[in-house]
This record gives C-alpha cells, structure tokens and sequence, in this order.
C-alpha cells in the first residue's frame, strides 16, 4: 500500500449506557474532501440528553456520620441528595453550554427551526457512585422517587460500589457456574451461599480459584 490512511469509528450519537464514557459531548462527522485532501468537521449535537457522573465514598464523610447513630440511614440519604442535586444542576448547565457553544461555532442547525426535538430536556441523566462500606444501602427505586420529573433516570441514579474487584469476579464466576437467572450486583450476602455450595458441590475452596499473584 501506497501512502497513509485513517481511520475513524464512530460511536452512538446518544449515551447508550450509564458509564462515565457516554457523558462526553456527541457529534456528528462532516468528511469533506478535494482532490488528496480531506477534512472531518465536528458538529455538535444539541438534542441529546445532558449526562453527569460522580463518586462519593461515605467513609470520607465522618464528620457527618456515625455508623452506630440510628438516624444514619437518614443522614445518608440527605447527603446523597445533595450529592444528586448538585449533580442535576451541573447537568442542567453542560447543556446550556452545549447549546452555547454550538450557537457560536455556527456548525449547528437553530433549535427553534428543528423538525425533531429533545423532549423535556431539564430532565438529565446523572448516576452517583457510592461507596457504602460500614453503612446500609438504600432502596434504588424509594430514593429516585423524590427525582421523579426532574431527571430522566429516577431508579438508577445510585450505582452501588460496595463491592471489590475480587469478589466482583468470583461472584460473576459463581452465577455463570450455577447458571443463576439474574447475576448479583453485590457479593455481601450470597457469598457465604455460593462458597457452601462450591465446596459441597466440588469441594473446591476459594483459595484454588484465585490466581496465586492473588494469594500472596
């Protein structure tokens, strides 16, 4: 082959998961080429639903909980409303900046003169990390119902991070061993099932599982 090549792989033009790589800016390519030479313009896309992403670890927050305290639970859940809220309002502000910016480049089309528009578009995407480790965790679906109509994913906003690489792993292993209908998302309470069951079943220990880099 003779001379040089690119490549370009596009993506979906909207987030197709809830992952900290959809919440970039979408656009759209223009390849325009004369004679040997091209160019490919970006063009943003201003009718795609603004997504943000945060992590917040509850052991940092010391100072505002005590793990004996038996109003915890309730302080845990005001700081993660907080932490939602504030997410929500960085959201809501990305997109004004995109619709900013797109205005001023001049690459995209006028809102106002769209055939198809982004329905209900203050309603934004936003998922917080947590890490829960030594507090309880909260009820996905009882705590997106205080956001509902003011983001566009109420039961999925808290993405729970309790759970370590490792047991992540096994416990993937486990569900795949025994064909288990819905794979567990957190290791804490079906682990000490799943060990009986292996070592009944193949009287096999944790400890032969893991790579030996591991048991050091």
């Amino acid at each position: 082959m003779v001379g040089t090549f690119r490549i370009t792989q596009p993506g979906s033009s909207v987030a197709t998961s809830l992952t900290g790589g959809e919440a970039v800016r979408k656009n759209v390519g223009l390849l325009e080429i004369k004679g040997n030479q091209f160019r490919l313009l970006p063009i943003p896309l201003t009718q795609v639903r603004s997504f943000v992403m945060g992590e917040l670890t509850l052991r940092d927050q010391s100072r505002r909980l005590d793990p004996e305290d038996p109003k915890v639970d309730a302080k845990v859940t005001n700081i993660l409303e907080e932490e939602v809220r504030t997410l929500k309002a960085e959201a809501q502000e990305k997109y004004q900046n995109l619709l900013r910016d797109a205005a001023a480049s001049g690459k995209a089309a006028d809102v106002k003169e769209l055939t198809y528009k982004l329905e209900k578009p203050d309603e934004v995407l936003v998922r917080l990390k947590v890490e829960h480790s030594g507090f309880s965790t909260l009820n996905n679906q009882r705590f997106g119902a205080k956001f509902v109509g003011e983001v566009a994913n109420p039961v999925r906003i808290i993405l729970d991070q309790s759970c370590c690489l490792v047991r992540r792993i096994l416990c993937t292993y486990f569900c795949r061993m025994f064909r288990c209908s819905r794979m567990c998302s957190c290791f804490t309470g079906k682990r000490r099932r799943m060990e009986r069951r292996v070592q009944k079943r193949t009287r096999i220990s944790l400890r032969r599982l893991l790579p030996r880099s591991w048991k050091k």
